[in-house]
């Protein structure tokens, strides 16, 4: 089989832009599968949502990252609730599609703000049961979120003036015990309904994740000891990655992980958990890494 010159020349050039960017995200530090699927299917396709330098005309390859709002979009995952002392017995969030009946408009919509939905919780571990297509309804959902849109009523209209049909829409979030959450904008004719809930659910999970932070640090702080894990003899940056994905994702009850002191060859990973620390030391002995670990 013989590719045209053409096709590689495209290849080429989006492997090289992927690159660009993954090196201008480098700064992210080791990224868990589900956050790269995030990165590329939802922060890339709205990078001006999270640069410091806002001008339309920059590029994903060219910008200036605003990490801090990054880490927040990105610390979200619903499997990991239970790290913070919640047990939720499923990750099923229960969802309400609220249109507006008598809106051609609003009913038009429906499929791909379904479809959008379902896909954003899906990255984030969680998966949605909308009321309207399922007769067995969740017993006991981790949350819910409605999402209601609609014209402006003949009164907000009076009240708004102008000529320009306007509508609304307003997404609603919660989590069992976690948190409550509102996010919910005006938009004109010429907005497309999926669009504007695409950012509605960007602002949402940072401010979600703002939320997770807190409740991480109150948690590190509530007499929770620094542990320090010793990682030494990994050969390359791909075996190191390896490692630290595995204690990420095998040590039970990890608050946060974060790397404390870096040099050739070693590594000292700063762990807070809700074991103590011989407990992590037995998880990091049964995990039999290749290379040498110890708990300080």
């Amino acid at each position: 089989m013989f590719l045209k010159p053409g096709f590689l020349i495209i290849l080429g050039f989006l492997i090289f832009h992927s690159n660009a960017i993954a090196g201008s995200l480098k700064d992210l530090g080791v990224l868990e599968p589900w956050q790269k699927v995030i990165i590329e299917e939802e922060v890339l396709p709205q990078s001006q949502r999270f640069a410091r330098d806002q001008s339309p005309t920059s590029s994903p390859l060219s910008l200036e990252w605003d990490l801090k709002l990054l880490k927040q979009y990105l610390v979200f995952y619903g499997p990991k609730l239970e790290k913070l002392k919640k047990s939720p017995n499923n990750l099923e969030i229960l969802v309400t599609l609220s249109p507006e009946s008598d809106c051609p408009k609003c009913m038009e919509s429906v499929p791909s703000i379904s479809s959008l939905i379902r896909q954003s919780l899906q990255r984030r571990g969680l998966t949605a049961v909308f009321s309207s297509l399922s007769s067995v309804k969740p017993k006991s959902p981790l949350g819910t979120m409605q999402i209601q849109w609609a014209p402006f009523s003949s009164e907000m209209v009076d009240a708004v003036g102008g000529d320009e049909k306007r509508y609304r829409i307003q997404t609603d979030f919660s989590l069992v015990g976690f948190v409550n959450l509102r996010k919910e904008r005006e938009l004109s004719e010429f907005d497309a309904f999926d669009g504007i809930e695409a950012r509605l659910l960007t602002d949402l999970w940072i401010d979600l994740g703002r939320k997770w932070e807190d409740e991480k640090d109150l948690a590190d702080e509530d007499g929770k000891e620094e542990i320090l894990i010793e990682i030494s003899g990994f050969t390359d940056f791909t075996q190191y990655n390896r490692l630290r994905t595995l204690l990420q994702t095998q040590l039970k009850n990890i608050l946060s992980i974060e790397e404390r002191k870096f040099s050739k060859n070693r590594v000292v990973f700063s762990v807070y958990s809700l074991d103590n620390k011989e407990s992590v030391r037995k998880q990091v002995t049964n995990l039999h890494l290749d290379a040498v670990a110890r708990v300080q």
